[in-house]
């Protein structure tokens, strides 16, 4: 069944919401990659906190978004 208007929006922002999460797990395992190489465990630790945190509002953001999709058969 086709998206409305409606759900094709909240489909479309929860995707730039998504794209939002991953390029900030991309940045700081980079950042991590970085504080590592430098000896700078501490920093390296708060990075990949970061991560965490964003792979837990990608989460979010996909399982708020499967409502959408869900055609009340389930």
């Amino acid at each position: 069944m086709p998206l409305n208007e409606a759900e094709h929006r909240e489909l479309k922002d929860a995707l730039h919401k998504l794209n939002n999460a991953l390029n900030s797990i991309s940045m700081q395992t980079e950042l991590a990659r970085m504080f590592v190489e430098r000896s700078d465990p501490a920093k390296a630790l708060e990075a990949l906190d970061t991560v965490m945190a964003q792979c837990r509002r990608a989460s979010e953001i996909s399982h708020g978004t499967q409502s959408i999709f869900e055609d009340g058969s389930g």
